[in-house]
């Protein structure tokens, strides 16, 4: 069974409607091995138009090596 944990909400990530090329996909969970928790990252298409936004370190966070 298939279990949804999120959806494009069209504000921080694109929607169908918004972008017929839209990418919300590629689920990729992994264990952090500094705290053991379950985490999971994904595709997705930022919200609005292209150029609109930035994103910098502080938004990244801490990125491992590699």
């Amino acid at each position: 069974q298939v279990k949804k944990l999120f959806e494009a909400d069209g504000t921080y990530y694109q929607t169908e409607a918004q972008n017929s090329t839209w990418n919300f996909r590629d689920p990729s969970p992994f264990i952090d091995p500094n705290d053991g928790k379950l985490y999971m990252v994904f595709e997705g298409n930022v919200a609005g138009e292209r150029g609109t936004h930035s994103v910098g370190a502080a938004e990244l966070g801490p990125v491992p090596p590699g």
